[in-house]
């Protein structure tokens, strides 16, 4: 990639005033909700899956264990439902 070919990259920064996103190369600002519920609800169903699939005897909670064996399932589920296994 030569000098001319760069693109400048979005740098993304959060304005606590307005609750908006905007980026330096686009002058255009989301609005905080509509980003925050759809994460919310994802970020909660990643959590219930790393619980449900990460509890150890003795009532420990590994997230590394369930995020991997959630991770698993859902693959290995995929795979069935298209006929692969």
């Amino acid at each position: 990639m030569s000098r001319g070919d760069r693109r400048q990259v979005p740098t993304w920064q959060v304005d606590a005033k307005t609750t908006t996103r905007t980026t330096k190369t686009a002058s255009s600002a989301w609005p905080k909700a509509p980003i925050c519920r759809p994460l919310h609800r994802i970020m909660k169903g990643i959590h219930s899956a790393c619980v449900e699939h990460g509890m150890h005897k003795g009532n420990t909670l590994s997230y590394l264990d369930g995020a991997n064996v959630a991770g698993f399932v859902r693959v290995a589920d995929a795979m069935l439902a298209q006929g692969v296994v």
